[in-house]
């Protein structure tokens, strides 16, 4: 059986340095990529293949957000699986969709980290036992899913025109952009909430609720 290759990036030598001696010492995993930011990570990966990415969420140069849209856009089937001290509400709905497989904490014992990168591997997702409360929260409307922490306003206004089945020429014209801008814009709208089309869009604010909130506006 091929072992699981793995990038890491963490900005924590003595944490990183701990990781990697777990993951490799079991049989199927093996770490390629050890890198102390995100930047070093994606350059790392140019020339090295990985099937699974752990990153750290807080960062100096590049936070996993990023780095999670990054490797979405430019590297298609490898699993990006978020790792952090804190299970912040707001943080995992973010990395959530920049298009994470998984989330664990760092306070979770090494081996929810190992079987995490397992379950991805084989086309799960992976959540630690640390952050299930937050989650849960999520889907029970506990705790609000913040449109506003998560577009900018420009996307707002363009899911709000797409919500009145308004025409490109007509976004552009209100805009003030070209209709191609607004096509740009629209694809990377898509692509934050892994839609395929505005009829997916339509699904994810009926189910995160978004036309009673009003988008902020």
């Amino acid at each position: 059986m091929n072992s699981i290759r793995i990038g890491i990036a963490d900005d924590h030598p003595i944490f990183r340095n701990g990781l990697i001696n777990n993951l490799e010492s079991e049989s199927d995993l093996t770490v390629r990529i050890a890198a102390g930011t995100g930047r070093e990570l994606l350059e790392k990966m140019v020339k090295i293949k990985v099937d699974i990415v752990v990153t750290d969420v807080s960062m100096p140069d590049m936070d996993g957000i990023q780095v999670t849209k990054v490797i979405n856009r430019d590297y298609k089937g490898i699993g990006v699986i978020g790792l952090s001290m804190f299970d912040d509400l707001n943080i995992i709905q973010q990395m959530i969709v920049a298009g994470i497989k998984g989330y664990v904490l760092k306070s979770d014992p090494l081996s929810v980290i190992s079987e995490a990168i397992r379950k991805v591997q084989n086309g799960g997702i992976a959540f630690g036992d640390g952050i299930a409360t937050a989650l849960i929260d999520v889907i029970t409307n506990r705790h609000q899913y913040d449109p506003e922490k998560i577009f900018s306003v420009r996307e707002r206004l363009i899911m709000k025109m797409i919500f009145e089945e308004r025409t490109d020429q007509e976004m552009a014209k209100q805009l003030q952009l070209s209709v191609k801008s607004i096509g740009i814009n629209k694809k990377a709208l898509l692509d934050k909430i892994g839609a395929k089309s505005e009829i997916g869009l339509v699904k994810h604010a009926i189910e995160f609720k978004l036309f009673e909130r009003g988008l902020g506006f």
